[in-house]
Formats: C-alpha cells, sequence, structure tokens
C-alpha cells in the first residue's frame, strides 16, 4: 500500500560497512562481554550466574582472538564507525551499571542486561554486519559467532527463570516460618480425702502468643 511504502521509506536505512568497520564493531562486542563477564563472575553470588559468566569469558576470549587473526590475514586497520560508537557507549553504560549494583542485585541485573544485548545482536548480523561483508573469511566468521550468541541467550533466559523462581520459593518460605507458635502452661488439680469425704481442687492457667 502507499502507507505501508512511505513507512518504509522514512524507515532509517542500515549504515554501510567496510569489512574494516565490521571487524572492529566484533572486537568491541568480544571485548565488552568478556569485561562485563570478568566483574560478574567475581560478584555474582549463583553458582548457574557465576558459570555463564565464565562462559562468556571463554566463548568471547576465543571469538576476539579470531577476529584479531582475520585482521592479521587481512592486513587490514580495524576502522570506527556509527555503529561502533552507539555500541561503545552502550557496554560503557552496562559496565558502570554492574559495577554499582549492589551484590544482592547482581545476578538478576546482569542476566537482564545479557537477555537485552543478546536479543539485539542477532539482528545487528543478520541486518548490517553480514550484508556488508565482502571477504569471505569474515562472512564466515560472523556465520560462526551468530549461533552462539542465540545459545547464550537462551541460557540466559533459563537462569533467569531460575532466579524467579529461587525467589519466589525463599519468600513462600519466609511467610510460612515468620511466625512463632504459642506456648500453654497449666497446673494439675489436687485431691485430698479423709473419713470418708474427699474435695478436690484444681486449677489451671495457659497462655499462648503466636505472631
Amino acid at each position: 500500500t502507499a502507507t505501508g511504502t512511505a513507512t518504509r521509506d522514512m524507515a532509517p536505512k542500515a549504515e554501510p560497512l567496510t569489512d574494516e568497520q565490521i571487524l572492529m564493531i566484533v572486537d568491541l562486542a568480544n571485548t565488552s562481554e568478556v569485561d562485563q563477564a570478568r566483574i560478574a563472575h567475581g560478584k555474582a553470588k549463583n553458582a548457574r550466574v557465576k558459570k555463564f559468566a565464565q562462559t562468556m569469558i571463554n566463548h568471547h576470549m576465543d571469538a576476539k582472538q579470531k577476529g584479531a587473526k582475520l585482521t592479521k590475514k587481512l592486513g587490514v586497520t580495524p576502522a570506527e564507525s556509527t555503529l561502533w560508537s552507539q555500541l561503545a557507549s552502550d557496554s560503557s553504560n552496562m559496565m558502570s551499571t554492574l559495577k554499582n549494583t549492589a551484590n544482592a542485585d547482581f545476578d538478576r541485573t546482569y542476566i537482564e542486561q545479557q537477555i537485552e544485548a543478546h536479543t539485539k545482536v542477532p539482528a545487528t548480523i543478520d541486518n548490517q554486519l553480514v550484508p556488508n561483508a565482502k571477504n569471505t573469511d569474515l562472512r564466515a566468521l560472523l556465520t560462526e559467532i551468530r549461533p552462539k550468541v542465540e545459545a547464550h541467550l537462551a541460557e540466559a533466559k533459563d537462569i533467569q527463570q531460575a532466579l524467579a523462581n529461587s525467589t519466589a520459593t525463599s519468600t513462600s518460605t519466609g511467610a510460612k516460618t515468620g511466625g512463632t507458635t504459642g506456648s500453654a502452661s497449666g497446673t494439675s488439680g489436687t485431691g485430698t480425702s479423709k473419713s470418708g469425704t474427699g474435695a478436690g481442687t484444681g486449677s489451671g492457667t495457659g497462655t499462648g502468643t503466636g505472631t
């Protein structure tokens, strides 16, 4: 339709990128993930979050090294771009947030950031990096990275759900055990008898408090 055509024409077009610019974007993405994961590995309390952070370090260091080898093989110098600047700003903000997040909230915050970041990356690879890459080795590297990004996203979402379930369980358990049971005490009756007659007296008191 005319409206649909106009909408597409008004949408911002992807920035043309050179291989040098793509290589710099890839290096930044990997460096950022490693830096964030190192903070997480030191501050995380949950075992799965800590393990996930170590996986990020291993995988992104590997990808970073492959990018560096390819850059050397091609004999080019990575170059900045508008997309690189945007990603650098986002990375800086994420690092600042992680450094300033209290330990009690850190695991949840880190995983939320990872989900947000890994949700954007596949679209960036598909729409901006691969279509602009000229070198076949660079395209192959991007193609290799993509499924790993999706695997990281799936794992982060699973951890997020586990953290939510753990919080819900802790809250429920706390509500059930938040009070103390009441206590009661009493004295039993005593009785005496003489000359065929008997009298018995008894008293009992009980008190209970509970919250």
